[in-house]
């Protein structure tokens, strides 16, 4: 995907960024998420990428894999932790559903 994006491919851009959406998982939304942050034009991967690890926040912030993604991404570690602050407090906060 940083080859397509670096010889302005549209189409492999949006090729990649579709599979890398559709597989997905715990392990690899890290890297996701860095990847899509190099890119502006990934931010249909950045968004899935950081759901994922808001979705699964508890097993992912604790991890070793965590702590080298934030030690080598300040950044996008602190928008990790906003981002999973927001869903916490919307739970939070959410108003349970009216029932008669």
């Amino acid at each position: 995907m940083l080859a397509a994006d670096k010889y302005d491919v549209p189409l492999l851009i949006e090729i990649c960024e579709a599979y890398l959406v559709d597989t997905m998982n715990t392990r690899s939304a890290l890297e996701a998420l860095e990847v899509a942050s190099r890119l502006s034009s990934a931010t249909v991967l950045k968004e899935a990428a950081l759901s994922t690890i808001v979705h699964n926040s508890e097993s992912i912030l604790f991890s070793k894999d965590y702590e080298e993604f934030a030690l080598k991404n300040p950044l996008l570690a602190v928008k990790v932790s906003q981002s999973v602050m927001r869903q916490l407090k919307s739970r939070l906060y959410a108003k349970p559903p009216i029932t008669q």
